[in-house]
């Protein structure tokens, strides 16, 4: 056992600037960020992820006496370690060679001091910080890297930027397919031109460095899968004409604003549906000021909308809409509160309904409301889904909410309009995909083998697309009136009801387009590092111990579930089960269940206990310590852990 070096992480670390930059990370909405991949609950910070794995594996200066006799001369080299790491932890870090390859050459002295004196060792020693053989020594003889909770895969992710060899397990099948697309298609296709251009257009637009043809190919076969999937349908979204507008040029419709509809609780209008609408105000920009008048015929218990131009008389009045309270709304024929408690019973009684209360309306560059033609809302309700995911939702699960108002099936969250439009893509994808598959064999065809790997890295990743999509197309979307923003199924990482929602249309150029999300996935292809090779499968991090001979001499680093916090599995099969839809041929292993697994996932939850609190919590703390026994006792001790601390 070589002698135990001190690493940084024990020592100090320069907290401000990382959490800084994490911070600054977060706040903002970046394009190549690996977050714009796919969404994933509670994701790590890439600066906070970079900084530990660079502070795990770098030796503090206290651990060479010899060459820092003194504790100002530790001091001046752990303030130049400090330097780097603020460099490091900067977003613009991720595209700065000069500043990773100090980083690497840093790790792999580091990690060259406690291995076996080689050829290799001693020439890292000697190396200059650009010279091939820190990333030869970091892929070859540098410990494996491995995250037994890879989620998301930010830890993953940067180990592999710093150059190590890298592996991302996890139990869910939709976090290692997010970690497979970040870690696995680099090694195969870094460098190599995009085979969807004709070969002129690929001499003009090269160098193809990294996965910049692998992103090019992404935009290109997702423009065809839109142009495919417009076929069909571009009948199904229309938009009604605008009033004072020439209507042989109709706009495009951006979105569809509808409200839930619940009967009455007055038993004089017992076969009448009321609306439940939070806000009446559409838009209070001057230009394009609108809101929705209820027009209620008390006398036949009906009631339309009518869009008015301009701010409404009564604008306290407008701007609650309906709502009375959190969850209770008023009868517009007679005024008598639905509380909600009644409201979910009639949710489960099957009787809640909707009604299309506006049309968003794009024309000539500008935005218009327009009031719903009659057949606005039969076209949306008619359409017929090419497939329908028919799976249920679980009985009761943390962040749920929906099923309290009898929700019970994945398809019960979407328009029929909606499962149209997701199931007419998953097909276009699977037909695109195909097509990358054979193109790259004709652009490379000395290259069989990878050839399907190439269909498959365009399918996974269109397919990401569609799950972007997913998110902003269900009726779990919000309108926030007033301030005219669309939202996403998952703002928070709960699925709870709302009774106003936005349909946005997947072909027009307004948020939540299809195109806009295979741009997101595809800026992000692009900015996945290159410099080590990586791995991805799933495994049960608590029953790791079976693979004990395969874990031992890698290094670890994890950010481990939260408790009782997020419920991962049953969120993500929101996703899986599109995911699945697309790809269970190629990837026939990864999505070989109907939904995740969840009887072996590490999260307190009761209702998979039958509510016993105490079940729940022995669970998740059992597993996450004996997941963590196991990662303890296979630890390679000379390099990432104390052997002293292994004793024990």
């Amino acid at each position: 056992m070589s002698e135990y070096r001190k690493k940084l992480i024990e020592v100090a670390l320069p907290l401000t600037a990382i959490n800084d930059a994490s911070a600054e990370e977060k706040a903002v909405p970046r394009h190549g960020h690996p977050s714009t991949l796919h969404l994933w609950w509670a994701r790590r910070p890439l600066a906070a992820s970079r900084a530990m794995i660079f502070a795990q594996l770098v030796d503090d200066p206290s651990a060479h006496p010899t060459l820092f006799p003194t504790e100002a001369a530790q001091d001046a080299e752990r303030e130049r370690l400090f330097e780097l790491m603020t460099q490091l932890v900067q977003w613009d870090a991720i595209r700065d060679e000069d500043v990773l390859s100090r980083a690497r050459h840093e790790i792999a002295v580091s990690l060259a001091r406690s291995a076996k004196q080689s050829d290799l060792t001693r020439k890292v020693l000697a190396a200059h910080q650009d010279d091939p053989v820190i990333r030869q020594f970091l892929r070859e003889e540098a410990p494996i890297f491995h995250d037994p909770f890879a989620g998301g895969g930010s830890i993953p992710v940067e180990a592999m930027r710093l150059g190590l060899s890298t592996v991302a397990t996890d139990l869910n099948p939709v976090a290692v397919l997010i970690n497979k697309a970040q870690l696995e298609y680099a090694k195969v296709f870094a460098g190599s031109p995009p085979s969807g251009l004709s070969r002129s257009e690929r001499s003009l637009g090269g160098p193809w460095s990294g996965l910049r043809g692998l992103a090019e190919d992404v935009r290109f076969y997702g423009a065809q899968a839109r142009q495919q999937a417009a076929l069909s349908l571009a009948p199904i979204y229309k938009a009604p004409p605008i009033p004072g507008q020439d209507h042989a040029e109709l706009g495009t419709p951006i979105a569809f604003l509808w409200a839930r509809t619940a009967r009455s609780p007055d038993p004089a209008y017992s076969k009448a549906h009321t609306p439940l609408v939070s806000n009446l105000i559409l838009s209070e920009r001057p230009e394009r000021a609108a809101w929705i008048q209820l027009v209620v015929d008390k006398k036949n218990g009906r009631w339309h909308p009518e869009v008015r131009q301009g701010l409404p008389p009564d604008r306290a009045a407008a701007a609650s809409g309906t709502k009375v309270g959190r969850g209770s709304f008023r009868c517009v024929f007679s005024g008598t509160p639905i509380d909600s408690a009644q409201l979910r019973k009639e949710g489960i009684a099957g009787r809640l309904g909707r009604r299309l209360m506006a049309v968003v309306v794009e024309k000539g560059g500008r935005r218009y409301y327009v009031a719903p033609n009659k057949g606005d809302e039969a076209l949306a309700e008619s359409c017929s889904p090419e497939w329908i995911p028919e799976t249920e939702l679980p009985h009761e699960a943390l962040g749920f909410r929906v099923q309290n108002y009898g929700i019970t099936r994945h398809a019960d969250l979407f328009l029929p309009r909606q499962l149209t439009a997701l199931s007419t893509f998953a097909r276009a994808i699977r037909e695109a995909a195909a097509d990358a598959e054979r193109a790259f064999l004709t652009a490379n065809p000395g290259r069989p083998d990878d050839a399907k790997g190439y269909g498959d890295a365009i399918a996974v990743f269109l397919s990401f697309a569609l799950a972007k999509m997913a998110d902003w197309s269900s009726m779990y979307c919000g309108f926030i009136y007033g301030y005219e923003k669309f939202g996403h199924t998952f703002g928070k990482q709960t699925l709870s009801m709302i009774w106003d929602f936005a349909e946005l249309n997947p072909l027009s150029d307004a948020v939540g387009n299809w195109t806009n999300h295979v741009s997101w996935v595809a800026d992000a292809v692009e900015m996945l590092p290159v410099a080590g090779v990586g791995q991805a499968y799933p495994a049960d991090a608590a029953q790791l111990a079976e693979a004990t001979d395969e874990l031992r001499g890698k290094c670890f680093s994890t950010d481990p579930p939260y408790y009782d916090n997020i419920g991962y599995a049953d969120l993500s099969d929101y996703f899986y089960v599109w995911l699945r839809h697309i790809l269970r041929e190629r990837f026939p292993d990864l999505f070989r269940t109907m939904l995740v697994p969840k009887t072996q996932e590490l999260v307190a939850a009761p209702a998979r206990f039958n509510g016993d609190r105490r079940k729940a919590h022995k669970h998740f703390e059992d597993g996450l310590r004996s997941a963590f026994r196991v990662l303890r006792a296979q630890t390679d001790s000379g390099i990432c852990d104390d052997p002293q601390d292994l004793a024990a």
